[in-house]
């Protein structure tokens, strides 16, 4: 991902990378990319030769798109972030690069037909990132910026009641960390409302959910790869045993329905927005 400021430090070391990469959602399924194709497909029929993803992490969204275009290069601010997704490349028309949104300089003027920011924009200099947005997507191509936020935990087929305990939990891990959330993250938080475009045709979609199964383990990956975690541990690093605590608390609600919590089946739903923006056909 790229970002401004002080923020730029909270993806860049090794443990939220490998984090990051490990529990993180993935977009399959959730309708994402082929809103971005048909969003393309009204007035730029293709082919799709490039997208360019921005802010891409550790490859998630770089490899969901790969699928509907000749070439993909995710790009991200973080080297740590991109060994990962080096690591874990196995798409031949996948590639990664470190940079920044100001720095698409290799990248040839109306020679992109998508720039994809999955889980990122919002860290992002607009300012330097929409002129180079500009520059480089062909005419009617489009700019998809997604992300996902206000996750909910549940239970897989046990009374609502053990649902209910398990938000509460989660409730209080969101109350513990909110006050290291980053001003940029209300934001995603808000659901792109005040995204500002670089183009006046757009769309949105903010009714698209991501669910996942994952065990407890999956669960505290995901604390632990949150950017807030990483900026209040770095201040206190005895709070990990508040995480300590919470991974207790969610064990004593699910050793009542499951001799094995460990293995337990834990689903986590997040709400989802897509907001795209496409370059006129004629200038």
């Amino acid at each position: 991902m790229s970002y401004q400021g002080e923020d730029g430090r909270l993806f860049e070391g090794q443990t939220i990378s490998e984090a990051y990469k490990k529990y993180r959602p993935t977009y399959s399924g959730s309708g994402i990319r082929e809103k971005i194709v048909a969003f393309l497909q009204e007035k730029h029929q293709g082919p799709y030769d490039l997208a360019v993803d921005l802010g891409c992490g550790s490859g998630q969204s770089s490899h969901y798109l790969a699928s509907h275009f000749k070439n993909v290069i995710g790009v991200d601010c973080s080297e740590a972030q991109i060994k990962e997704a080096q690591l874990a490349n196995t798409a031949s028309n996948v590639t990664f690069r470190c940079g920044d949104e100001s720095g698409l300089g290799s990248v040839a003027d109306s020679s992109v037909d998508l720039v994809s920011c999955g889980q990122s924009i919002h860290w992002m200099d607009l300012d330097a990132l929409y002129p180079e947005v500009r520059r480089i997507l062909k005419p009617g191509g489009c700019l998809a910026a997604y992300g996902y936020f206000a996750e909910e935990i549940s239970s897989t087929g046990d009374p609502a009641t053990i649902t209910v305990q398990l938000q509460e939990i989660w409730d209080q891990v969101w109350a513990w960390l909110r006050p290291y959330l980053s001003r940029k993250l209300d934001v995603l938080n808000d659901g792109y409302v005040d995204l500002a475009l670089p183009f006046a045709e757009h769309k949105r979609y903010s009714d698209i959910t991501i669910s996942r199964d994952v065990t407890l383990d999956g669960v505290i990956g995901l604390i632990e790869s949150f950017s807030m975690y990483n900026q209040l541990i770095e201040e206190r690093p005895e709070e990990i045993d508040t995480l300590r605590g919470f991974r207790t608390k969610f064990l004593d609600i699910i050793r009542k329905v499951s001799d094995s919590p460990e293995e337990y089946s834990l689903t986590l739903t997040s709400k989802t927005v897509l907001l795209m923006s496409r370059k006129p056909t004629t200038e």
